[in-house]
């Protein structure tokens, strides 16, 4: 039987540049709505969808994530398992 192997822990760089992209997300968002209020216009388009960090994990098939908040239980920002999202600091 062949399993497929989940990539393991998730790394600082890769948390920096995933928030890096939702942040430049972000922008070009606040300049497309700076320019509709600059034009006068009444409706502007939806903010686009940014997914969380568990979110991300689950798509690119990882098994663990770095959080955006401490957990609650230890107050430590530590990875947490995606499956239930327990943390990997206090296992809670």
């Amino acid at each position: 039987m062949n399993k497929t192997h989940r990539k393991g822990p998730v790394t600082i760089d890769e948390s920096i540049e995933a928030v890096q992209a939702d942040i430049e997300k972000l922008q070009a968002h606040l300049l497309v709505l700076q320019t509709y209020k600059t034009l006068g216009a009444a409706i502007v388009p939806e903010a686009p969808r940014i997914a969380t960090p568990r979110q991300q994990a689950i798509s690119e098939g990882k098994r663990w994530y770095m959080p955006y908040e401490p957990c609650k239980h230890c107050g430590i920002i530590a990875e947490r398992y995606v499956a239930n999202g327990k943390c990997r600091n206090c296992q809670q």
